[in-house]
């Protein structure tokens, strides 16, 4: 790239048009204050993410304790190799960082979390630095605070899921591309395509990451329109780069396509049974989920799009939106002074409503906290663009009333560290609560990771995939959690020693028949008080599971509650199988299935039948509410 070019981009402390003069606005460039502002906050960060690491969530979900199982299996040399895939399934990489934090933190739940732990503060480190490209050191340090703290953002920043690293190549690769239009160097084009390919890598948001790029280049173009041919080499760069990193991965994902894209299917709107929320053509479909996404990610609402998603009560506490409210309303300030200075601001833009209007739109259960956490470093740009224009007031007053800039300046500071250590409360005292630890089963409860432990990582030195489960259910069998063994895996094990198989199998089909409906009308009842007491049904995300698989991790195991022990269907073999149970992605109705033996109870009852019973002559359906 050309560096003597006679273009240069104003200087990130020239572009912001409000923050105070004089000493205040000198104090952060002067070390060690500006070293002191940053670090500090940086450690608060930190410290917020390891303090009870090991504790707070008390349970590992199945996503947690799927991804530190594959940890175990690559630390013992038995895991997929570097190129191969996760059970996700995504490319291997997202697995081995986290069997690196293991390797350095030890092999349990802290070793785990650290993994997020630190690409969060990595994705802070990144974010304060794009911030700084547009914003004043002060509205950057204290947009990275509430970054930081905001219950959202935390909360995956302490769990084991790999969709954190998406967040990390995200904004390194937008402030790649920021560094390189302002400094003109090739390397940065190079270093935005570098995170490109790490995107593919990761996460699955993260795999649009270099269409997100592209998708800068025309207003990139039309800012810097005497520079047309420099940003064009830059981006052939940046494309080149993507896909020279990414190579050693593409053969695995073309032999593996249909696995490799089993996920993005399986969540996509195209694939959604219809009715949708009441919405049948996919032109109204469309239309809805772009009104849920905005309301969801714009306009932050807090009301029902908060039970909306398929997980939002795993993600965030009820009743809140993704922003706290003084987050909130330097959010939406942020929107308006943004769009204003869009040419300065195209880059915020893009990486913001670009995930939200692919990702979000066409993907089933949204808004989706999990699969929109990419966006939530973006959402805090325009937060610190609603302080840089707060603090642009206080300096304009300031300029007749004397002191007003510094009071501003002081007065936000002490609003957004007053937020922030309300966040951070609200995280832990939601994380403790039962009902968090229940939304998010299927789930491993603490007490069991030990004896879980020893068995992976036992089937992990001898390469099986996982350890023998009739072992796991012997176990707790001899721990007397018999009661609490409900589903086809455990009664497979030991079926003699439940003596409602033995009773059951000995009825007619008739009698089975009856018994069936009078255990789906137990349940019901029982969903229906679960719902009462905590304002949703056990979440399938609209997928068909037994109703308790089996201790602490099927849905439904909770209702036991409710209904203590939870019916096991009768079979005339010598097994006995959970009742089939969905529930939807909003959590507000439930399906349950029975397969009847005879057609005197009557059969298919049921608004849509699940592919898993397709041909089955007497299925019999109960829906709730």
């Amino acid at each position: 790239m050309n560096s003597n070019s006679e273009f240069r981009a104003t200087e990130p402390q020239a572009v912001t048009s409000g923050h105070p003069k004089g000493w205040l606005s000198g104090l952060p460039k002067s070390l060690p204050w500006g070293a002191i502002g940053f670090l500090g906050v940086m450690a608060v960060a930190l410290a917020v993410r390891v303090v009870r690491l090991d504790s707070v969530p008390a349970n590992l979900t199945a996503d947690e304790f799927g991804f530190i199982r594959l940890g175990w299996h690559i630390l013992a040399g038995t895991g997929p190799g570097f190129f191969g895939f996760d059970d996700t399934p995504s490319p291997a990489l997202g697995i081995y960082l986290i069997a690196g934090t293991m390797k350095l933190f030890g092999d349990g739940i802290i070793g785990g979390r650290m993994c997020p732990v630190l690409l969060s503060m990595g994705t802070l480190i990144a974010f304060f630095l794009l911030a700084r490209e547009r914003l004043s050191y002060l509205a950057s340090l204290l947009a990275a605070l509430l970054l930081a703290t905001n219950v959202w953002f935390l909360h995956f920043s302490r769990t084991t899921w790999t969709n954190m690293n998406a967040d990390l190549f995200a904004v390194a690769g937008a402030l790649m591309l920021a560094l390189a239009l302002r400094k003109e160097r090739w390397y940065y084009y190079a270093g935005a395509g570098v995170f490109a390919a790490l995107g593919l890598y990761g996460y699955f948001s993260g795999r649009l990451l270099l269409f997100f790029f592209l998708a800068y280049l025309p207003f990139a173009l039309f800012v810097h329109r005497d520079r047309a041919r420099q940003i064009l080499q830059g981006y052939a760069i940046l494309v080149a780069t993507c896909f020279l990193v990414f190579l050693p991965q593409i053969k695995p994902v073309v032999d593996n396509w249909d696995s490799f894209n089993r996920r993005p299917a399986a969540m996509s709107i195209f694939k959604v049974d219809t009715p949708y929320y009441g919405e049948a053509s996919m032109g109204r479909i469309i239309v809805r989920q772009v009104v849920w996404a905005a309301r969801g990610f714009i306009l932050i609402d807090h009301d029902s799009v908060m039970n909306h998603g398929n997980y939002w009560p795993r993600y965030i506490p009820p009743g809140r939106g993704l922003l706290d409210a003084f987050a909130r309303w330097l959010f939406l300030l942020g929107l308006v002074a943004a769009a204003w200075k869009w040419r300065q601001t195209a880059l915020w833009w893009v990486m913001f409503l670009a995930p939200v209007l692919t990702i979000q739109v066409f993907s089933g259960g949204t808004p989706d906290a999990a699969r929109g956490l990419i966006v939530a470093p973006f959402m805090f740009l325009f937060v610190g663009q609603g302080i840089d224009l707060l603090l642009g007031a206080g300096h304009w007053i300031g300029a007749r009333v004397r002191g007003t800039s510094i009071g501003v300046a002081v007065a936000l500071t002490g609003v957004a560290a007053l937020f922030a250590e309300a966040d951070v409360h609200e995280y832990f005292d939601w994380m403790n609560t039962p009902f968090a630890l229940n939304a998010r089963g299927p789930a491993l409860a603490g007490k069991e990771f030990l004896l879980w432990k020893s068995l992976e990582q036992e089937a992990a030195r001898e390469g099986r995939s996982t350890f023998d489960f009739p072992q796991w259910c012997r176990l707790q069998y001899e721990n007397g959690t018999t009661d609490a063994v409900v589903g086809n895996l455990c009664n497979d094990t030991a079926p003699e020693q439940d003596p409602r198989c033995a009773e059951t199998s000995a009825k007619s089909a008739l009698e089975r028949d009856e018994q069936r409906l009078s255990d789906i009308d137990d349940i019901s009842a029982a969903l229906k008080k679960y719902h009462d007491k905590y304002g949703l049904y056990p979440s399938t995300a609209d997928q068909m599971q037994p109703l308790c698989i089996y201790p602490q991790r099927g849905a439904g195991c909770k209702l036991r509650e409710f209904l203590q022990p939870l019916p096991r269907e009768p079979r005339s073999s010598s097994t006995c199988f959970g009742y089939s149970y969905r529930c939807a992605s909003d959590g507000q109705s439930f399906t349950l299935y029975a397969v009847m033996e005879t057609g005197s109870m009557g059969g298919w009852l049921c608004a849509s039948v699940p592919p898993q019973f397709a041909g089955v002559q007497h299925l019999y359906c109960a829906s709730g509410p």
